[in-house]
């Protein structure tokens, strides 16, 4: 059994429950798809930390391991992808074009991508084709995540009728 398994995470969280049934309709186009690779999982984590208020108003999709440590040191409790192992590079791409997301935030190491790991190219070019903002390192996963929250609060502002005018 995997260590995701033995964590007491909503059914949401826990691998196999299929990322397509557990995104709720609301957060069909609010979902923020965080991934790292392993030697940028920590600059993550530090990330999730800063923006946790951001993050909290959106659904969270991540591979297992960075949805166990996004948890355990983040308090947050993202959906999760099928492991590296598992081919999810498929997957990946599937959820970015299937969901709509509002944001990618992949933190990639551009010197050593282990063959666990997602591969960096088709996300980039699923996101270049739906528009969706892509971060592959943490100044620009800052400066999506502040454009995020920009976004959040004109929704939350009131808008005049335009039959008023």
């Amino acid at each position: 059994m995997s260590a995701l398994h033995q964590l007491e995470l909503p059914p949401a969280a826990v691998p196999g429950t299929g990322w397509r049934e557990t995104i709720e309709r609301p957060f069909r186009d609010s979902s923020i798809l965080l991934l790292a690779h392993d030697r940028r999982k920590e600059q993550l984590v530090d990330l999730a930390i800063c923006y946790r208020d951001i993050l909290v108003r959106h659904q969270l999709i991540a591979t297992p391991t960075t949805a166990r440590v996004l948890h355990d040191m983040a308090g947050l409790v993202p959906i999760t992808l099928s492991s590296g192992l598992d081919g999810n590079d498929a997957e990946i791409v599937d959820c970015v074009q299937a969901v709509r997301m509002a944001a990618v935030i992949f933190l990639v190491d551009p010197f050593t991508r282990r063959a666990h790991e997602p591969n960096p190219g088709p996300v980039l070019e699923a996101c270049g084709r739906y528009d969706i903002p892509l971060a592959t390192n943490i100044a620009t996963a800052t400066a999506v995540l502040n454009l995020v929250s920009v976004f959040d609060a004109a929704e939350r502002l009131p808008v005049p009728a335009l039959r008023e005018k």
